[in-house]
């Protein structure tokens, strides 16, 4: 996988992970320009940063975990369900959930953003629809977003 780290350009998933662990050991956050639909609509490919920082507590549902999968690569997705078996993840885009995962396999949170070149963090409504509403309607989001495609073409012509 490559990353793009917004003050390097693209990188290995590998370098951008040590880059992110020293700033880390300095108390800092590292920015990450998103690559991928899979957490459309809340972050958009390409457009979009998320400013990821060190995991201090027990991630809860709806917090977005920057990952590690067993295969290698690295994901960002939202919590949809903690459970004794661990934990269970979405993109804002799927309808699939993926887990149970191990918190041993987090790389770092991420509690804000810069979506559409806005400053955005939980106190942010469109945050809190995301995580608290969104993540509930997994099952009707693919008639949702279809519903939005089908009104966002009609608005453009």
């Amino acid at each position: 996988m490559t990353v793009n780290h917004s003050s390097s350009g693209a990188v290995t998933a590998d370098s951008f992970i040590a880059i992110m662990n020293e700033k880390f050991k300095s108390g800092a956050g590292i920015f990450l320009t998103v690559t991928g639909n899979s957490m459309q609509p809340f972050l958009s490919d390409k457009c979009d940063k998320v400013y990821l920082t060190e995991i201090t507590e027990k991630p809860n549902t709806g917090d977005i975990i920057f990952y590690r999968r067993t295969d290698g690569s690295c994901v960002l997705h939202r919590i949809v369900k903690c459970s004794k078996d661990g934990f269970y993840f979405a993109g804002d885009a799927q309808n699939f959930i993926e887990g149970p995962l191990n918190g041993d396999l987090f790389l770092a949170e991420c509690k804000s953003a810069l979506r559409r070149g806005k400053f955005i963090n939980e106190k942010n409504f469109i945050w809190f629809f995301f995580k608290h509403i969104w993540r509930r309607i997994i099952p009707v989001r693919r008639f949702i977003m279809s519903l939005y495609s089908k009104i966002c073409v009609k608005k453009s012509r």
